[in-house]
């Protein structure tokens, strides 16, 4: 792709999401994920309070504007 790095770790991060490498798994759901911030991120709805559920499929969301 001809990006170039000082740090060998961010190379190294960097070849393995050309790969598609996807090291982190939830143990919530099973999803993978190829950095742990990325994960991190995701296990966020797994722990958050989700207050408001749709009528129609029973889904439940943390805001009301994504119901």
């Amino acid at each position: 792709c001809g990006k170039c790095f000082r740090d060998k770790a961010k190379f190294l991060q960097h070849q393995r999401r050309h790969a598609g490498e996807r090291r982190y798994k939830c143990y919530e759901c099973g999803e993978e994920f190829g950095q742990s911030s990325d994960l991190n991120l995701h296990q966020r709805i797994h722990v958050e309070e989700k207050l408001y559920q749709c009528s129609t499929c029973e889904k439940c969301f943390k805001d009301r504007s994504t119901l």
